[in-house]
């Protein structure tokens, strides 16, 4: 939630202190019960120790409640695996209140505000940055830096040692063989994390034992990585065929058996069919 500190933060040179207010308060309405992990929210409402963790176990229980039900919703195919979470929310919900005192819960909807049905708002994808000059670029073969318009398009970032980058790759290989080609493209982006993996020749070597034959920008000085404003491997994005972000999954797919993989590929599948 470091972004979201930084975010308020920035804007105060910008934005009247009512209108960051505001703005804070529709944060935390969007954010649901997500929102007493905010240090703002916990400092305002006067969280005690023991408050601040049974609230952040509910949290929890509620993170692996959302994994389980989407993980059987994937597999049984008879529910949008988003649907499943609402009331699960609901019920979270509920009994976080209860660990609150009747002040705060008052005072909580103090600091929520007034009520704002953020369903109401259309949704706006932002703009895929350009590539940014690298070292070199793998897999070319001639051919022109990739576009990001015309196809739908997977920007990976990762690191060749990163244990959960290496999990990720044999998908990104999949994706590439089930998806036709003149529709479709996957862009990996090398950002080292260690010392070691600023050698080009070593990054070349690992692309090829890994089978990565699909375009490989080599980002030693992070300069594609600081435009995506990215902060952690592996980083998934997916960019619609007019070149717009549409979609992204950070960390490991399939984390702890997560179906994650499942879903990134469905929102791949509705790209890939939107006109």
């Amino acid at each position: 939630m470091y972004f979201l500190n930084q975010l308020f933060k920035d804007l105060g040179g910008i934005l009247s202190s009512e209108q960051v207010e505001r703005l804070m308060q529709l944060t935390w309405q969007a954010l649901e019960v997500y929102a007493f992990e905010e240090p703002e929210l916990v400092h305002r409402l006067k969280l005690k120790t023991e408050q601040k963790k049974s609230i952040n176990d509910i949290i929890q229980g509620l993170k692996d409640d959302i994994q389980q039900a989407q993980k059987e919703s994937l597999e049984t195919k008879e529910s949008d695996p988003m649907d499943v979470t609402k009331p699960l929310f609901e019920k979270n919900r509920t009994r976080i209140l209860e660990v609150l005192t009747t002040e705060q819960r008052m005072n909580l909807m103090t600091l929520l505000g007034a009520p704002f049905d953020a369903s109401s708002v259309r949704y706006l994808a932002c703009k895929a940055p350009a590539f940014q000059p690298v070292e070199a670029w793998l897999n070319l073969n001639d051919q022109p830096i990739p576009s990001l318009k015309g196809k739908v398009t997977v920007i990976h970032f990762y690191a060749f040692s990163c244990i959960n980058c290496i999990h990720n790759l044999p998908f990104y290989n999949t994706w590439r063989q089930e998806f036709p080609a003149d529709r479709f493209q996957i862009v990996g982006i090398h950002r080292p994390e260690t010392e070691n993996e600023k050698d080009l020749e070593t990054v070349k070597k690992k692309a090829g034992e890994a089978k990565m034959v699909y375009p490989i920008a080599v980002d030693l000085e992070s300069k594609n990585w600081n435009t995506w404003a990215n902060s952690i491997w592996p980083s998934i994005y997916l960019i619609d065929k007019k070149g717009f972000i549409r979609y992204w999954w950070y960390g490991e797919l399939n984390w702890k058996g997560a179906p994650t993989e499942k879903m990134v590929r469905k929102w791949m599948g509705e790209l890939l069919e939107e006109k």
